[in-house]
């Protein structure tokens, strides 16, 4: 099965298509990267996986589930906006953990197990108890990495 699939997906935004008949499929555990120049549809493709933006034809399916059919509950899709702000006096771990506690009701226990997992995988573990750059913490304690993690990273991109 695949963990996003879309099916000759177009979004239109007036006159202006932003997706034009996008086939793509991304298997379980694939990391995928969706590069182009600004405007060229990047937000879009991605709003329309998590519900924030509705497309107009073709077919979006999230570990076989209609995106449009509303089976697909908040919180089970997550991305990073292209220019996402970390809390500044908060830790990477803090960061990571806030959207977890807040919408998926996790313990506190349990949200960090999960991002101390996800830290681990792109080995950055050692940045849990950081600091982001812009914050007015000493220079020893910031996070030198910039950082995009969120608790579903597997079905984003």
């Amino acid at each position: 099965m695949n963990a996003v699939q879309f099916n000759d997906v177009n979004k239109w935004f007036g006159d202006f298509q932003a997706l034009n008949s996008i086939q793509l499929e991304v298997k379980q555990g694939e990391i995928v990267v969706i590069c182009g120049p600004s405007g060229s549809g990047k937000s879009t493709l991605i709003r329309c996986i998590n519900g924030l933006e509705a497309y107009n034809s073709g077919e979006i399916q999230v570990l076989g589930h209609d995106v449009n059919s509303k089976s697909i509950q908040p919180g089970q899709v997550g991305m990073v906006f292209q220019h996402f702000n970390l809390f500044p006096h908060l830790t990477v771990l803090e960061n990571l953990t806030l959207s977890p506690i807040r919408t998926l009701k996790l313990s506190k226990q349990q949200a960090e197990s999960r991002a101390m997992e996800m830290l681990e995988r792109v080995k950055i573990a050692e940045q849990a108890g950081k600091y982001p750059l812009n914050s007015l913490e000493p220079a020893t304690t910031r996070c030198d990495c910039p950082l995009s993690m969120h608790e579903t990273r597997h079905t984003a991109f």
